[in-house]
């Protein structure tokens, strides 16, 4: 399946894309037997996991036939076209972004391969959908730039577990751009002393967490739709200009992996998303770098998960 939040005037109606038209679950569990109290939210039917899923695919198993043509009057089935989108996830309860995966990212900044993946946590209230504009902060509006990644979203409860039990967690995938404001990170190489390093460090995640800088989506692909996360390829458009084109095979630590070593310290929850790092071509690697402006255009695009486009702006004054 692939997953969706429809923009409703509350926090979203959960539903699914299917074959170019948006189903909306809530108001479609109206007329399916058993169904009547699916809960209104992606993250309440994942927290009942196998079952919960399992209740939303019986209700999009109806689309076929004379129930389609009964979804589509009670208006529960509409054309994608028509249907505005939140992220699939509005308000993950964790949002953990994993650094230096790539080697070819490295490679632009003539860095080492780690021996283990640095990691931060990206603010949930940071997160928005797709065509809502990424907002330039009035006081660090300079030095924005782009990172499309690829990401992986929990469907199950997950602490402790092993490499060889970790896809058995995933419920499927999505995409995200990292945006991040580079002038508020300090430069840690500058760093004269330990103080100085912390500081560094943490102030670059400060610099990722602004309000608008985790666009996210368009949908969740279920694995059993995307069965190979280690051989995805995906693009980062800026202006109609392709700036990275990600490819998952050039990871240095697999999925898997990453679920056993970040287990080991976070319990995920359903609806917890995880990024996997940044591909080459970011705008501060660039000469002369490429960064984000009012009124540019990014788009993070997979072609089974969708285009992930946002507008840029410039925050209003005040």
């Amino acid at each position: 399946m692939k997953l969706v939040t429809i923009d409703t005037y509350s926090d979203g109606h959960p539903g699914v894309l299917i074959d170019g038209e948006v189903l909306d679950l809530v108001a479609a569990a109206k007329i399916v037997p058993g169904a009547r109290l699916l809960p209104s939210g992606w993250r309440a039917i994942l927290s009942a996991e196998d079952e919960g899923l399992g209740l939303a695919r019986r209700v999009a198993d109806r689309v076929g036939g004379a129930d389609g043509d009964r979804l589509r009057e009670i208006g529960a089935l509409r054309p994608a076209s028509e249907v505005k989108l939140r992220a699939p996830i509005p308000w993950p309860g964790l949002m953990l972004s994993c650094g230096t995966n790539y080697r070819a990212h490295l490679r632009e900044f003539d860095a080492e391969l780690p021996t283990r993946p640095g990691a931060f946590i990206k603010y949930s209230g940071a997160v928005i959908g797709p065509e809502t504009p990424i907002q330039i902060p009035r006081a660090h509006p300079d030095w924005v730039d782009y990172e499309g990644e690829f990401c992986f979203v929990f469907g199950r409860h997950c602490h402790e577990v092993s490499e060889a039990q970790a896809m058995d967690y995933v419920l499927g995938y999505t995409l995200t751009n990292d945006v991040s404001a580079r002038d508020w990170a300090m430069d840690i190489g500058k760093a004269k002393n330990t103080t100085e390093a912390n500081q560094a460090v943490m102030s670059n995640t400060l610099g990722k967490s602004f309000p608008t800088f985790a666009p996210l989506g368009p949908t969740i692909v279920t694995t059993d739709e995307m069965t190979d996360p280690h051989a995805v390829k995906f693009s980062t458009i800026v202006d109609g200009n392709e700036m990275q084109h990600g490819d998952t095979s050039d990871f240095i630590f697999s999925i898997p992996w990453l679920i056993a070593h970040y287990s080991r310290q976070f319990q995920f929850r359903p609806g917890d998303v995880v990024t996997t790092g940044s591909p080459p071509g970011v705008g501060l690697a660039r000469k002369p770098p490429v960064l984000l402006r009012d009124g540019t255009v990014v788009e993070i695009r997979n072609d089974l998960i969708g285009s992930l486009r946002n507008p840029v702006v410039a925050s209003a004054a005040g």
